[in-house]
């Protein structure tokens, strides 16, 4: 009878297996796309990516698009094999911009929210969106602009975990001198 019959016990899943399982090998490319994540506000306009699947890891390079229409290109990539209990698998990229306007970058990522509190306007992930997974990389932009200073040929080391954003380095220039720090 049906009350007879076993269950087979499932292993939980995390995320990344779910997208590319250990038997599953080869390459895709992406056009024209619209990314939306349960752990990131708003939406991604991938305009093109080359997708690599490998038994140990996703990768994704020559990716171009935008957030915000804030134009984007660089390469994201993560291990697929991490322990079940602790930090799990960190994602790495590198991305690029031309031109980042920190002000533009705010008002997209709270998507009209009028709180006036400097802090929780600082944390785009609050008000129930789930935990971002562990990831670390650089965001380099020709310009950064923020209200009336203009950072030119950044590098930004960034730390993202759960619903923390960390700035790890910063270098560029201005003022014709060189900024680095942290």
């Amino acid at each position: 009878s049906d009350a007879d019959a076993t269950r087979e016990v499932v292993t939980p899943m995390r995320p990344a297996d779910q997208l590319a399982p250990s038997q599953w090998n080869g390459r895709f490319q992406i056009h024209n796309a619209t990314l939306q994540l349960a752990v990131f506000p708003g939406t991604i306009q991938i305009a093109a990516a080359q997708v690599k699947l490998t038994p140990t890891s996703v990768d994704w390079t020559g990716v171009t698009g935008s957030y915000a229409h804030i134009p984007l290109d660089g390469s994201i990539g993560w291990q697929i094999f991490c322990p079940v209990s602790g930090p799990g698998c960190a994602r790495n990229f590198t991305l690029h911009t031309s031109n980042l306007n920190i002000e533009h970058l705010q008002a997209a990522m709270h998507q009209g929210s009028t709180d006036s509190d400097l802090l929780e306007r600082m944390n785009p992930w609050a008000g129930g969106i789930p935990e971002m997974p562990g990831s670390s990389g650089t965001f380099d932009a020709a310009v950064l602009s923020a209200g009336k200073l203009s950072l030119k040929n950044v590098s930004l080391q960034i730390g993202l975990l759960g619903h923390h954003a960390e700035l790890l380095a910063i270098s560029g220039t201005l003022f014709g001198g060189t900024l680095s720090g942290i």
